[in-house]
């Protein structure tokens, strides 16, 4: 999958060029394979929040996808004022009927050196794709929109490879019992 990034359907200063604090989205999809008691793989999207100038961000996403086999879903930039309401970023994906919300505290992000991450899971299906939109606000569900998104196709088909070997059946042909060694030592007890 290219790294395309999709049209932004809305955005709060369209050339980013805002007294505001610039912050980027990272959004990436993950297939946690089955684990013992469950069934189906879970479908997850990551959403990284970081500030725009930090410079560990590309090293350590590209860390966490090679390491977790996630898939780049979209990534953009936006500004977010600094008023007092702005203490929280609410992010939302809207998918047909689900929704979900999530919070990060501008707080965090802004004293940490990496991404900060909230984790969706999605609901079950045998779906290899979706088609999900994101919004993030400033404050509350009802609080400025900072950054929407046209739909995006998430791409959900990447189970990270567990390194197995193929059973081996060993066949034991003799009748007769076998003859051990004994060690010098063992030879003088005996």
């Amino acid at each position: 999958m290219s790294d395309q990034i999709p049209l932004v359907k809305q955005r709060q200063c369209a050339d980013l060029n805002c007294k505001d604090e610039k912050y980027i989205v990272d959004i990436f999809s993950y297939v946690q394979p089955e684990r013992h008691g469950h069934n189906e793989s879970r479908k997850q999207l990551f959403v990284y929040i970081t500030r725009a100038e930090e410079n560990n961000r590309s090293e350590f996403l590209q860390e966490e996808k090679t390491r977790l086999g996630m898939i780049k879903v979209y990534s953009d930039k936006f500004c977010w004022s600094k008023t007092q309401e702005a203490g929280t970023l609410i992010t939302k994906l809207e998918m047909g009927d689900f929704s979900a919300v999530g919070k990060i505290e501008r707080r965090k992000i802004d004293e940490m050196r990496l991404p900060e991450k909230v984790t969706y899971t999605l609901p079950s299906c045998d779906a290899s794709a979706m088609k999900i939109a994101a919004k993030l606000l400033s404050g509350s569900l009802d609080g400025q929109t900072l950054l929407e998104t046209e739909q995006l196709n998430v791409e959900l088909s990447m189970i990270p490879q567990c390194e197995t070997k193929p059973a081996v059946e060993h066949e034991h042909e003799t009748s007769q019992p076998t003859e051990q060694s004994l060690a010098p030592e063992e030879q003088i007890m005996a």
